[in-house]
């Protein structure tokens, strides 16, 4: 096959993934309101939320167990910290915090792209995906 037909179908193929994946972030974003809570979503919430208001992270809800009402050490510091921001910038809220694993995502993808193309010499036309 000559180049730039390969290129065409690369170029196609390429569209096609982003669009899907749009539709995908499209519908994810709107069925948010409607998932049930979790246990895991209210303490790392309530971790967040302590971060952005004191600084450091606690938790009313186990109160007594390894001091974790005075301060939590070990923690997802990525969820911890990016709710924290995203609480000083849009206030306390499931939803916001729920927001969380979508821009963690965008920051795996960010991080995973620039260092494919630095590590692996990729060609700036040349998509994998």
């Amino acid at each position: 096959m000559p180049m730039n037909m390969l290129k065409k179908i690369s170029d196609r193929k390429a569209q096609l993934i982003t669009a899907l994946a749009a539709t995908e972030l499209i519908l994810l974003i709107l069925s948010i309101p409607f998932y049930k809570m979790n246990g895991d979503e209210a303490w790392c919430a309530e971790q967040a939320y302590f971060m952005s208001k004191k600084g450091y992270s606690t938790s009313n809800l186990f109160t007594g167990f390894d001091l974790q009402n005075v301060r939590i050490v070990v923690q997802h510091k990525l969820f911890i910290y990016l709710g924290a921001a995203l609480f000083r910038l849009f206030h306390f809220g499931l939803f916001v915090f729920r927001l969380i694993p979508i821009c963690s995502f965008a920051l795996l993808l960010f991080f995973s792209s620039s260092t494919r193309k630095h590590f692996f010499r990729i060609p700036a036309g040349c998509n994998l995906f």
